[in-house]
């Protein structure tokens, strides 16, 4: 059972789904660090009961993403869920890895932050509808663009003087 973060989380996100067809999880009480990766997997868990496998879509270049993976994995055990890592670092395997995975039922998906992963969220929202898998996301842009559940802080928007900034530096 999850803990009271995700059944707030729930609870909250619930009337936003009634409004626009998605969850979008925004609770400033949501867990930070590597812990966060376990309640992505129990929310998983309280949407789809039935789901026995779960891929984590890791970019496995930023370090810090692999210790998500490894608690997911440790929650996986505790929940009788079969943990699949699929490392990642372009569309061409995230269609390959989330395409295989697919093949075999009761399955959801872990997608964890990346630049790849935002990047390429539309392609990974698209393929996890077509395939009927049940997805987490870390972040509400996920849900905007078609996704499921997201769980987590929201990143704060750019303002136009940032923007200005960064097209300078570049």
């Amino acid at each position: 059972m999850a803990s009271g973060y995700a059944h707030e989380a729930a609870r909250v996100h619930h009337a936003d789904w009634r409004r626009g067809g998605c969850l979008a999880a925004r609770c400033a009480r949501a867990a930070t660090g590597p812990q966060l990766g376990g309640k992505w997997l129990e929310i998983l868990k309280e949407i789809a009961p039935r789901v026995i496998r779960v891929q984590i879509l890791l970019d496995s270049q930023y370090v810090g993403y692999v210790a998500l993976s490894q608690v997911i994995e440790t929650v996986a055990s505790r929940l009788g869920v079969v943990p699949i890592v699929a490392r990642i670092h372009d569309s061409a395997e995230i269609k390959d890895a989330i395409q295989r995975f697919a093949q075999e039922p009761n399955g959801g998906l872990v997608v964890l932050p990346s630049p790849v992963t935002a990047v390429e969220r539309e392609l990974i929202v698209g393929l996890a509808a077509k395939h009927r898998l049940p997805a987490v996301y870390p972040y509400r842009f996920f849900t905007v663009s078609g996704g499921l559940v997201a769980y987590g802080v929201d990143p704060p928007p750019i303002s136009t003087a940032e923007r200005h900034l960064m097209s300078i530096s570049s």
